[in-house]
């Protein structure tokens, strides 16, 4: 098998105003937060460890016309995807190749993210079938 399908997606976000700025602020914060594990400690008998929990997964869909894409139909270009998790995440904040900010609030008036996810389970012929 050639391994677990991968895919990219980038967005240019430019807010209106400063509550929009805050909006994506947030945006991306949410990724971040949900491409890493978490920590925890587990104990058995009173022996305390250091253990790291797993990413978060995404469900990603293709939506046309609001609708979702069930890959039912061969001769259409989009497709299913299995639960994923976030490998890669990049946020640009330059406009034009310089840093600029929406008045004194320290907002960036564009945001650039690139996000990279892989799928949790390797394809198969019978995937494929049932459009993945």
């Amino acid at each position: 098998p050639g391994g677990f399908r991968e895919f990219s997606y980038t967005f240019v976000m430019v807010p209106k105003n400063v509550n929009e700025a805050k909006v994506i602020f947030n945006i991306v914060k949410f990724f971040k937060i949900r491409m890493h594990p978490g920590v925890g400690s587990a104990g058995i008998n009173d022996i305390k460890s250091l253990t790291l929990g797993y990413p978060d997964e995404f469900s990603i869909k293709y939506y046309v016309n609001k609708k979702a894409i069930d890959g039912s139909d061969p001769n259409k270009p989009l497709f299913r995807i299995h639960n994923c998790f976030l490998e890669s995440f990049a946020a640009d904040y330059t406009t034009s190749s310089l840093v600029s900010f929406i008045g004194d609030d320290q907002q960036p008036l564009t945001t650039t993210i690139s996000l990279a996810f892989k799928e949790t389970q390797l394809i198969t012929k019978e995937d494929i079938r049932k459009g993945y």
